[in-house]
């Protein structure tokens, strides 16, 4: 692989694969806790590039993703993750970013959810799966659980999943 320095930000960054489509910071920064998923993305968008934008516009990068297919053709899809809670909170509190870049030239709206983790627990009970996952507190939640936290909570809520659509409370 090859690698480079972008003094822009004082970070050594690892391109790994060829088409761009993973770039990595130091290994032990990276927390699974502060991942993203992107969806949306243009075909052209390298990881380098999307490791640009998203530090841009909420700092601390580590590990950038795309998703391919066997074929390393990008899918459109991949995940960030942030070295800092601060970064992965104004990340997927933003939802959607608008993605301006003249070379190659893409302007296009992408998506940015928090990156469901499978087979966690619920943050609650600790018993059960826990699908559902809260924007607000950050935990995940199995459904008996969310329905007893919404009941007895005075703050604005709104879970995601991997299997659902995003409902507000």
């Amino acid at each position: 692989g090859s690698s480079g320095y972008n003094a822009e930000y004082g970070k050594q960054w690892y391109q790994r694969r060829v088409r761009g489509t993973k770039v990595i910071g130091p290994q032990d920064k990276v927390n699974m806790h502060h991942q993203v998923f992107v969806g949306g993305l243009h075909g052209m968008l390298t990881a380098t590039g999307l490791a640009k934008v998203m530090n841009d516009l909420f700092g601390n990068v580590v590990y950038v993703e795309i998703d391919t297919d066997k074929f390393k053709y990008p899918l459109g899809s991949g995940r960030v993750n942030f070295s800092s809670m601060e970064s992965y909170q104004g990340a997927i509190q933003g939802k959607y970013v608008q993605v301006k870049c003249m070379t190659p030239k893409i302007d296009k709206r992408i998506q940015i959810d928090p990156y469901i983790r499978e087979n966690e627990s619920c943050s609650k009970c600790l018993d059960n799966p826990g699908p559902l996952y809260c924007r607000s507190c950050l935990d995940y939640f199995c459904e008996g659980c969310w329905d007893w936290h919404m009941r007895y909570s005075s703050v604005k809520h709104e879970w995601v999943s991997r299997t659902r659509t995003t409902k507000s409370m």
